[in-house]
């Protein structure tokens, strides 16, 4: 059995590109895969987000942002992996892909159509 553990953020295009390349290839592969997404909240993940001269309230607050990303993912992984895993992907790519800003309305939302 292989073991992956992919440590990402959970709000970022390229981690998002990652999980599905990781996805389709233990998809592809014979023997039995087990990965993790473990997020990452770091001064450089909140510092990619920001623009070039950020105040301190905007650095607060996107870092706020990301947590609250975090925390709605660790609750939707109390559900299974599975099911945690589908919510990870659906909130990046409502965030990502149809440029939503991301929101406890948004996390209950995509709670909701994860069942």
């Amino acid at each position: 059995m292989l073991e992956v553990y992919l440590f990402v953020n959970p709000l970022g295009a390229p981690c998002m590109r990652s999980e599905q390349n990781i996805m389709k290839l233990a998809a592809r592969l014979n023997s039995k895969v087990s990965f993790q997404f473990v997020p990452l909240l770091t001064q450089q993940v909140v510092a990619r987000s920001l623009p070039a001269q950020p105040t301190l309230a905007e650095r607060n607050a996107q870092f706020k942002v990301h947590y609250n990303a975090i925390l709605a993912y660790k609750a939707a992984l109390f559900q299974g992996k599975r099911k945690g895993r589908d919510f990870l992907l659906k909130m990046q790519t409502a965030v990502v892909a149809d440029h939503q800003q991301f929101s406890t309305d948004l996390a209950l939302s995509l709670a909701q159509t994860c069942h």
